[in-house]
């Protein structure tokens, strides 16, 4: 048996018994689909976004609005173009299957309960999430650097489910296809319309302002060049950019309590185990590996070792967080694909 096979059997192993599962991604997840990552486009002087740090910045909207919008015309482009690969269906049927695993009568009511004191400590001590009313989540979650909105696709051909549900998903960076204020003035969202997309000028790389007569009754698009309806100023994506303090957060507030009803189910009930699955992150922006990195200390210190399943997906950054980590060097939807 080869090394790849090895971890590819324990990776399965792992999976099929963990009550919890935690899906971190990156844009090794979506490469095979075809969307380029940071560190592709940057190591080809030839690609026209070659200067991506120059690019990918809310500064650049105020420097030079038509390159700003050329850009994100672009990469929405891309996005809308771009089909979800066998990983994700994968991905989807791992948490069904999850769900659907017997467990305890008692179970999912304990772990429900956990999570509405958590809630409750975090809106009368510290303040957070007044107003959020949520629902109860189960076994599986998934955060993802990725913007490009492929982890809410339908899980099947003519179905309205997504593959990852909304209450489930942190798209942690942001989405191309989320607009917001550029000031921002609100914290209001706009979803761009499936039918519009930026008018590109012939070089394909900036696009000049004009109104765009067939979206007068759409509040954000009616120019090329979006603008707020409330206080006038540009339209941009809520995308987490490079320097960027102006960037919408989507609430984090479904995450944080799932994680501590996790670690709180761990620490009660050391027959609980948790597999936190991570897919093509890389180190130019740690973010998402930080966090995976992070909880599986958590969990090991609250609860122990042996409740805690690390696989990492990826065929270049592949280090070892212990001797335990399990590392399937193979690209995401080979190594998905080969898992199930």
């Amino acid at each position: 048996m080869s090394v790849h096979e090895s971890s590819i059997e324990r990776a399965a192993q792992v999976l099929s018994r963990a009550d919890f599962l935690l899906v971190c991604s990156g844009s090794g997840l979506s490469a095979d689909s075809g969307i380029l990552t940071y560190m592709t486009i940057l190591s080809d002087p030839s690609h026209p976004e070659h200067d991506y740090d120059s690019l990918a910045t809310a500064e650049l909207l105020m420097k030079d609005p038509p390159r700003f919008f050329g850009f994100h015309a672009n990469h929405l482009a891309n996005h809308r173009k771009a089909q979800p690969h066998a990983g994700y269906y994968v991905l989807s049927r791992l948490r069904e299957s999850l769900l659907a695993r017997k467990s305890p009568t008692d179970f999912l009511d304990k772990f429900h309960q956990k999570q509405e004191s958590i809630l409750r400590t975090f809106q009368k001590e510290a303040g957070l999430f007044p107003e959020w009313n949520p629902p109860h989540l189960g076994r599986f979650f998934c955060i993802t650097s990725n913007v490009d909105g492929l982890l809410r696709r339908p899980k099947a051909k003519g179905s309205d489910e997504p593959m990852i549900p909304k209450a489930e998903l942190l798209e942690i960076h942001g989405a191309s296809d989320r607009w917001q204020c550029s000031g921002p003035c609100s914290n209001s969202l706009w979803k761009v319309p499936s039918d519009f997309s930026i008018q590109l000028e012939e070089d394909n790389l900036h696009a000049l302002d004009k109104e765009r007569p067939d979206f007068q009754n759409h509040e954000l698009f009616k120019r090329n060049h979006p603008r707020c309806p409330k206080c006038g100023e540009h339209g941009r994506p809520q995308v987490v950019l490079f320097g960027d303090s102006q960037c919408v957060r989507i609430s984090k507030a479904n995450w944080f309590v799932w994680r501590d009803a996790v670690l709180q189910s761990l620490d009660e009930d050391k027959s609980l185990r948790l597999a936190i699955l991570e897919i093509g992150v890389g180190t130019r922006v740690p973010t998402i590996r930080m966090l995976a990195q992070s909880l599986v200390k958590e969990a090991t210190e609250i609860g122990s070792k042996e409740q805690v399943d690390f696989v990492r997906v990826n065929m270049d950054f592949t280090d070892e967080i212990d001797s335990s980590t399990i590392i399937v060097k193979k690209s995401a939807v080979e190594a998905l694909v080969a898992i199930e």
